[in-house]
């Protein structure tokens, strides 16, 4: 995202920075991520202003991996705003397994295991895809199928984004 001058915040990154003040905040979010739970709005949207408030500006802001519940969805409006842009990546569940697993390698991510994975594709089934449907009746969602390759997808959503800039 780069290429658009745009602040890109992955909430995964935010929240395992946290983590990583070792904060009872951060304790709490861990053992969330390790049981592959969503943490709580608040705490998300505080996390991510905090964020945002601190970077240089720019553009647009690109929130990668939010809002992934409803309750989520409702804080972000509530407090952030209306999104204007959602891109959904949509591949198997399969191909997402070998991705995570694959990561786990390299990333030293307590959640890249299968046990985890499964719990994760779970909430994501029960929590995310209403966000989605709820996302499409309020906003545009560009759906993007990501089974490629990462150079693939990167051009089809760039082509996408670019569209709305």
């Amino acid at each position: 995202m780069e290429n658009f001058g745009c602040l890109h915040l992955s909430v995964g990154d935010v929240l395992r920075g946290e983590v990583k003040t070792g904060s009872k905040q951060g304790l709490a979010i861990a053992e969330m991520i390790k049981e592959g739970k969503i943490v709580p709005a608040q705490v998300t949207i505080d996390l991510l202003k905090a964020a945002i408030s601190t970077a240089p500006q720019r553009g647009f802001v690109l929130i990668d991996g939010f809002p992934r519940s409803i309750e989520n969805l409702d804080a972000f409006e509530a407090q952030i705003g209306t999104c204007a842009l959602t891109l959904f990546l949509v591949a198997t569940s399969e191909i997402m397994q070998e991705r995570l697993l694959e990561r786990g390698h390299t990333s030293g991510r307590t959640d890249d295991n299968v046990e985890t994975i499964k719990k994760r594709f779970e909430t994501f089934n029960t929590q995310v895809v209403p966000v989605v449907a709820a996302l499409k009746k309020k906003t545009i969602v560009i759906e993007v199928d990501a089974s490629g390759s990462v150079e693939n997808i990167a051009a089809v959503i760039a082509a996408e984004v670019q569209k709305f800039i």
